[in-house]
């Protein structure tokens, strides 16, 4: 999985430095025959030769962007992680009351009762380096924090769901939904 996403950021930065180099040239070749066509039909052309210059520079640079973008997917360190894994905000230990799988990511719901909510995505392939953090951070009270223990968990289809007690709040908590393959893990 590691090659396919290192060759899959190859692949957009060499076509997106194609693309953006091709871009330039049909704008500069536009712009320098732009003054010597006339204004009629092949000046209308001469204006989509443009737009299409602009357009695959636009293209060229997206697909750079996504080529970093993987770059970045791909180096992620344990200080990274337990940066993701921190309260923006406060800095506190918080809730996490989702965990979910989309495609090749994992989407994480996170509650700090000082910051709110927030949601944040983990690549798949570090699932194993965040186990940790999900044990620390699901067994949590979603309105405060604090430790909490398990009252119920219920398995439905892909999902855990797991009602949990505060020592402050009581049962009276929102349901945290955590992917079965997850939960499996966390709760050894």
């Amino acid at each position: 999985m590691v090659t396919n996403r290192k060759s899959k950021g190859i692949i957009f930065l060499v076509v997106g430095i194609v693309v953006t180099v091709v871009g330039l040239f049909i704008l500069m070749d536009a712009m320098n025959n732009a003054h010597t066509r006339p204004t009629n039909t092949q000046g209308k052309i001469s204006t989509n030769i443009i737009a299409i210059g602009i357009l695959s520079l636009l293209v060229g640079i997206i697909l750079i962007v996504k080529a970093i973008e993987q770059k970045k997917l791909g180096s992620m360190s344990q200080s990274d992680l337990v940066e993701v894994f921190n309260c923006n905000g406060s800095g506190n230990k918080s809730a996490v009351y989702l965990i979910k799988l989309a495609k090749d990511k994992i989407v994480v719901k996170q509650s700090c009762p000082p910051s709110g909510t927030r949601r944040f995505t983990i690549p798949l392939r570090l699932t194993d380096q965040c186990i940790p953090y999900f044990q620390d951070m699901v067994f949590r009270c979603f309105k405060c924090g604090q430790e909490a223990t398990v009252d119920h968990v219920n398995l439905s289809g892909t999902w855990t769901l797991l009602k949990m007690s505060c020592p402050t709040h009581g049962n009276e908590l929102t349901y945290h939904k955590i992917w079965s393959t997850i939960y499996k893990e966390i709760a050894k």
